[in-house]
């Protein structure tokens, strides 16, 4: 009953960032958290990490170097973590707040020119969670042939051959001609 939004025409109009918590490393005891940010247009991965948990701090970093590599973009799209969008009420007694104030990541982005778009269920968010399935399905796999059993490793297989040969295999031509990405100098 949903009808799937159309792709933005150009790259860098719209990026989508999410992380997945999921036993990632089949090594590893547990589950490891990846950060991953991708583009609507294409559906290229710009960014791709394991981390300790995610956070805004590593949020900030995986945007960081997506700026620094690609340029300034259009818009985000993300879940409602609190990191990206204030979930506070105002009704604290210990600790007042404005439910209007910005998260860490609104601010900057703000400061930016970058609009936060927040989905209101992850349904709106199907391109994100087509992503993660197939990821889910494959890249555990392909740690465990390569006999990677290491967060440091797997970090470095996702840049070296991951990555690659996501973006080689399942991205999609832009329907327009150029880019939205705007260089950035810091």
């Amino acid at each position: 009953h949903r009808k799937a939004r159309p792709r933005r025409p150009l790259p860098g109009m719209l990026l989508h960032t999410d992380a997945s918590t999921h036993a990632w490393i089949p090594e590893l005891v547990g589950r490891q958290d990846l950060i991953a940010v991708l583009d609507d247009a294409t559906s290229v991965v710009y960014y791709a990490r394991f981390v300790p948990q995610e956070s805004t701090t590593t949020m900030m970093a995986a945007l960081q170097a997506v700026v620094e590599q690609q340029g300034l973009f259009c818009a985000l799209y993300t879940d409602h973590g609190s990191h990206f969008l204030t979930t506070r009420t105002g009704r604290s007694s210990h600790r007042p707040q404005q439910a209007t104030d910005p998260t860490q990541i609104q601010r900057a982005l703000g400061q930016l020119g970058i609009t936060l778009i927040g989905a209101h269920s992850p349904q709106a968010r199907g391109r994100m969670e087509r992503f993660w399935e197939t990821w889910q399905g494959r890249l555990p796999q392909e740690l465990r042939l390569a006999g990677i059993g290491t967060v440091e490793g797997a970090n470095a297989f996702l840049v070296q051959t991951w990555v690659p040969l996501h973006n080689r295999t399942w991205t999609v031509p832009a329907a327009g001609e150029g880019t939205a990405f705007i260089s950035y100098v810091g």
